[in-house]
């Protein structure tokens, strides 16, 4: 209801209200008791909270200093890290910041031993590309992965431009509510903000690594398992959704006479993933992550899932993208499925015959 709508915003935008007043006389009390012990000759003790309310109040203030930004103390997989990562180049290019970078510390999910593991995809994504190193600057660095809601929404024109991007869905296109995350909030929020940093992130996957050559049109399904089951609604992907979308793609590429090879990677029995064996696409399961990521990046078309490992491979690809909803928005030349695995047939005819 439009009264329900309205007493929600006005009930959010008062609580904001009083989060910004609470952190602004935080700020000019902690920083104003630092300020007279200086003058008092007296040694302010080390209190990191005060080197960010001095950000905040800048801020809050318009005065817009900038900032570096790296994203560091992370130790879960691969897609989520790089994800993160992105999402901090994202915020620092749009807000006149700088990214400087934290190479992988620690990556679950490991394959091989811990430090081959994360060279493995420290050499893939290749982030730290022509980047300043956060362990050789002096000055503040702001760790992106534990940013803090206060700082982003100084930084972001305040709690009125958060609470109206809340509300800026793509059509046809939900993502449930979760918990809210700064270093995800923006990017999130703005997902075209994204397309400023994609060359950028082309370029630096792409050096030192040479493209195959032309051949059968690839198509790649990517389908999240292992620690994801049925139970779990919000990550999870029913086969019969991945079926009807191979199906649907098949019937498009076959009715343009282009010869393609289509793959399924993922995890588990082949016994589980029958359905899709049976009408033709080859099944890659349990097979090496960091060369899983390789050939989704690679795909001419990648069918997603809910998940940051085949996001991060879609930003990369320049392919053609069939999006599976979920709470990371997609971009506007993504193509969304449904929760039936349903898609715009003629949008992705289009792209097909723009793309080859």
């Amino acid at each position: 209801m439009p009264g329900g709508a309205g007493t929600v915003r006005i009930t959010y935008r008062l609580r904001s209200g009083l989060y910004f007043a609470y952190t602004l006389a935080e700020a000019v009390t902690v920083l104003a008791a630092r300020r007279i012990r200086s003058r008092l000759g007296r040694k302010a003790p080390p209190d990191r909270r005060a080197s960010f309310l001095r950000i905040f109040l800048l801020h809050a203030f318009g005065r817009q200093p900038p900032i570096r930004i790296t994203c560091a103390e992370r130790s879960d997989g691969a897609g989520a890290q790089a994800h993160t990562i992105m999402s901090a180049m994202c915020f620092a290019q749009a807000h006149g910041h700088t990214y400087v970078h934290t190479p992988f510390a620690a990556i679950d999910h490991a394959e091989q031993p811990a430090p081959d593991w994360v060279d493995a995809w420290e050499k893939l994504f290749n982030l730290g590309d022509g980047e300043e190193r956060a362990e050789t600057l002096k000055g503040r660095v702001y760790n992106y992965s534990s940013f803090h809601p206060r700082l982003y929404y100084a930084m972001t024109g305040g709690f009125r431009s958060a609470d109206e991007s809340r509300s800026r869905t793509r059509k046809g296109v939900g993502r449930p509510e979760r918990h809210f995350h700064p270093y995800f909030y923006y990017a999130d929020s703005h997902p075209e903000s994204f397309q400023a940093i994609i060359p950028e992130l082309r370029r630096k996957y792409w050096t030192g690594k040479k493209r195959s050559g032309n051949g059968d049109l690839m198509v790649a399904l990517h389908m999240r398992r292992g620690d994801v089951t049925a139970r779990n609604t919000m990550r999870y992907t029913p086969i019969e959704s991945v079926h009807r979308t191979a199906e649907a793609v098949k019937s498009v590429l076959t009715d343009a006479g282009i010869s393609y090879s289509m793959r399924l990677y993922s995890q588990g029995p082949a016994d589980g993933f029958a359905a899709l064996r049976d009408v033709g696409v080859d099944l890659c399961l349990d097979v090496d992550a960091v060369w899983t990521m390789q050939q989704l990046i690679t795909a001419d078309v990648l069918v997603m899932s809910k998940s940051s490992f085949s996001y991060v491979a879609a930003l990369i690809s320049d392919g053609i993208k069939l999006y599976e909803p979920f709470w990371h928005p997609p971009l506007r030349s993504w193509l969304p499925r449904n929760s039936h695995g349903r898609f715009d047939r003629r949008e992705f005819e289009r792209q097909l015959k723009n793309f080859r």
